[in-house]
């Protein structure tokens, strides 16, 4: 067991904050659209009508699978123990909504240890342990390894496929290769932003430094045949639909790619529409990414990932050879540009480069204490901000949706500069403290996206959307602005940010 003591560490390092409180955390605004696909996918297996199990053309199959599963067996627990079927109740949606958000939270904390011990063996142990602690720990992976949603596992999958294709690459062992399709796959049944990895993978597997005795173009050529028919095969067995009708189904797979890259109207991005510094646009361009990655990124992770990349870039045009923190830089790079081309963007787009980015932050930060000669610090410094960022995950919880880096004005500086970034955060808070008033289950609150709070609130939820006179006895809106019939009662602050505003309606008031 002492042999594995930091693989075991690093698995509840990622674990702890990914389970703790959850399913009674946040709600985020699209779940309740991802549970009734996921309810549809299930029941169409379940009925054999596996034409029809095409949703969506997201595809966000792994998730409906994991979802779905988590669902049946926390319905099955629940009769073996109860004698009955689940209610339909606040209660026990927010323990299905726990248990659908449970295998996300396990993938997620498995795949740091993943990272730990393949960079471990593609760089070193130092490298891989400041890399796994970085990763487990940073709030714009913890927040979305906590929501039902697609981009925590395309995160999981696609880097986890990167990885495994540069262990073959390294030791040439089949196993490797072959996981990497499986992932790849699985890659592509969550997202079909996927698909990037097929030209990276061929330019890795092109440009890597040959072994000894595979130079042929063959024993070029023959892996990546595998490769991609692992891939083919994985996406053809975990998509039913695929059985029967895969022309419909890739017909509706690469229609969103189509639709989202070519349409102009402003209504179908009426989503993502952004509020960069007060100005609104429905395309922020070319630098929206990289401003995503200073303000959402904890500032070690941003500083020395920026540093990293300088390091390899500085090594490359010494040696003039490519390895493997090339490739990971390269990976970064590249699918920063291509996220960059479609008018619609939102920050969780850029997920997938967040793993790589921290190794080259690990590698940034180890080859400059090297270089400076000051080693004997670097555990200190990875002990602080484990401290610091421990911390500031702490404060947030279980908002860490609204992390925005200290580094450049945190959070009120953050909204400046995508105002219209929220996703259910601060529900829970309100709902707390108006669960603590009595008669609570008699009230009536009117509130933006109400599937996002009415789980956590024991009375009656309305949906205030675009109608100011809806009855109600409070109002959730703004606390920086007045409203003509509510007093202003509470404000609810995430992270010290006053982010809602309680408002009470007056007697008498029409």
């Amino acid at each position: 067991m002492r042999k594995y003591w930091k693989t075991v560490a690093v698995f509840f390092l990622a674990l702890v904050p990914r389970i703790y409180q959850l399913g009674f955390d946040v709600i985020n605004i699209d779940a309740s659209s991802w549970k009734e696909r996921t309810y549809n996918f299930m029941g169409l297996f379940f009925q054999g009508r596996f034409g029809d199990m095409a949703i969506t053309h997201h595809p966000g199959v792994t998730l409906m699978w994991l979802g779905g599963a988590a669902m049946k067996i926390f319905r099955g627990v629940y009769y073996f123990v109860q004698g009955t079927t689940a209610p339909d109740t606040h209660s026990i949606y927010l323990w299905t909504h726990f248990a659908q958000k449970l295998p996300i939270a396990l993938v997620t904390s498995l795949f740091v240890v993943f990272v730990y011990l393949s960079v471990k063996k593609l760089f070193d142990e130092k490298i891989a342990l400041v890399a796994a602690v970085l990763l487990a720990l940073e709030p714009f992976f913890l927040a979305h390894s906590r929501v039902f949603h697609l981009d925590a596992l395309l995160t999981v999958f696609m880097c986890s496929s990167v990885l495994s294709l540069l262990l073959f690459l390294q030791n040439w062992n089949r196993k490797w290769l072959i996981a990497s399709g499986i992932l790849g796959g699985l890659a592509l049944l969550t997202k079909s932003t996927a698909l990037f990895l097929i030209p990276f993978a061929v330019l890795v597997s092109a440009a890597f430094p040959n072994p000894s005795g595979l130079k042929s173009v063959t024993r070029r050529v023959f892996p990546a045949a595998v490769w991609l028919l692992v891939i083919t095969a994985t996406f053809v067995v975990v998509w039913p639909s695929m059985w029967v009708q895969p022309l419909n189904t890739l017909k509706l797979y690469f229609s969103g790619i189509t639709t989202e890259a070519t349409s102009t109207a402003p209504a179908f991005f009426a989503t993502s529409r952004h509020y960069i510094f007060g100005q609104l646009t429905y395309d922020p361009g070319w630098y929206y990414y990289p401003l995503v990655l200073l303000f959402r990124l904890s500032p070690l992770v941003f500083i020395f990932g920026v540093v990293g990349v300088l390091w390899v870039v500085v090594n490359f045009l010494k040696r003039r050879k490519t390895s493997i923190p090339l490739f990971l830089t390269l990976y970064f790079l590249f699918f920063t540009l291509m996220s960059a081309l479609p008018a619609k963007k939102l920050d969780r787009y850029i997920l997938p480069i967040l793993p790589f980015f921290c190794i080259l932050a690990a590698y940034g930060l180890t080859k400059t204490f090297e270089w400076f000669k000051i080693k004997k610090f670097l555990v200190s410094v990875v002990i602080v901000f484990t401290v610091f960022t421990g911390f500031t995950v702490f404060t947030l919880h279980p908002d860490y949706g609204f992390h925005f880096s200290p580094l450049f004005g945190g959070i009120q500086t953050g909204l400046q500069f995508d105002s219209d970034y929220w996703w259910g955060e601060g529900y829970k808070k309100v709902a707390d403290y108006l669960n603590q008033k009595e008669g609570a289950e008699n009230l009536v609150v009117a509130i933006l996206d109400f599937r996002s709070f009415e789980p956590f609130f024991d009375g009656v939820t309305r949906d205030l959307g675009a109608e100011y006179d809806t009855p109600s006895d409070y109002w959730i809106r703004s606390p920086r602005k007045k409203y003509e019939g509510f007093e202003f009662e509470q404000v609810i602050r995430v992270g010290g940010y006053p982010l809602w505003g309680v408002y009470k309606k007056v007697e008498n008031s029409k």
